[in-house]
């Protein structure tokens, strides 16, 4: 299955364009909604955004496969009804 590398050389690229907003016109809040195999690529992209001090992932909800969760920004992910 080529999903993991694909996400993870997706997420690379994608994590640019934060990255490139904050350095142009500053501070950036982020909120990310995704879904079935979005969510690997989501998880991918947090590892890219983890340190960006710039950058600050709000919140990020996940949806498929286990059942949705959401990540809301203090390091952890709990799963909702």
């Amino acid at each position: 299955m080529q999903t993991i590398p694909k996400s993870k050389q997706a997420a690379e690229v994608l994590a640019e364009t934060p990255r490139k907003a904050a350095a142009d016109s500053g501070f950036k809040v982020v909120d990310i909604v995704a879904h079935s195999v979005g969510s690997r690529l989501t998880l991918e992209l947090l590892k890219h955004l983890s340190n960006a001090e710039e950058i600050l992932v709000r919140r990020n909800y996940f949806d498929g496969g286990s059942g949705p969760n959401i990540y809301d920004g203090s390091q952890r992910c709990e799963q909702i009804a």
